[in-house]
């Protein structure tokens, strides 16, 4: 196989779709904080910019809305981490079970689905929503996290809710090992 067949096909395997997700995460959070921190300058940010020669862009932010769009984006690209993480445990453990057991495992597709729907169908301002099998607590033993959502449904999404960025990466992470414990590849994507 060419490297250019290897390549295209290791971007749809769970564990470097999970690695992407990670990196582009990480991207995200350090252009918000040089944008935050001023350090980005402005009149480059609002030059005009003609993207893929197609759309023009007329730019035009001011300083202070800096912290808002970066708080957006990093909410953005966090909720397609999410989305990204659920799909690669789909494609190696199946649906999600129509009853949830006291398992590692079982608690990250839960949690990692919950956190999915609270920033994907409302990436700018989620809220919770716990229905049904989903409306209780869930705690990953192994990495001492844990998701208390039983009584959240329809409270505004707070960062104190999930652990912050700190609880977003060690979800990340540990869906990392999850996912190169049971992937069925070789080289453990």
């Amino acid at each position: 196989m060419n490297n250019a067949k290897l390549t295209k096909s290791k971007i749809y395997e769970p564990y470097y779709k999970i690695t992407t997700a990670k990196e582009l995460l990480l991207f995200t959070l350090r252009i918000c904080d040089m944008l935050e921190k001023g350090e980005i300058d402005e009149n480059k940010l609002n030059r005009t910019i003609l993207v893929d020669n197609i759309l023009r862009i007329e730019c035009n932010w001011k300083p202070h809305t800096f912290t808002t769009l970066a708080i957006n984006l990093r909410l953005c690209v966090m909720g397609n981490c999410f989305i990204i993480i659920d799909e690669a445990l789909n494609g190696i453990f199946g649906d999600k079970p129509e009853q949830y057991l006291d398992t590692d495992t079982d608690a990250l597709r839960a949690i990692i689905y919950m956190l999915r729907c609270a920033v994907a169908h409302s990436p700018t301002a989620p809220v919770w929503e716990v229905k049904g099998r989903y409306r209780r607590n869930f705690r990953i033993d192994e990495i001492g996290y844990e998701l208390r959502v039983k009584d959240l449904d329809g409270k505004p999404f707070k960062h104190n809710h999930y652990g912050g960025l700190a609880g977003v990466m060690s979800l990340i992470n540990y869906s990392l090992e999850i996912v190169k414990k049971y992937a069925k590849s070789d080289d453990g994507s």
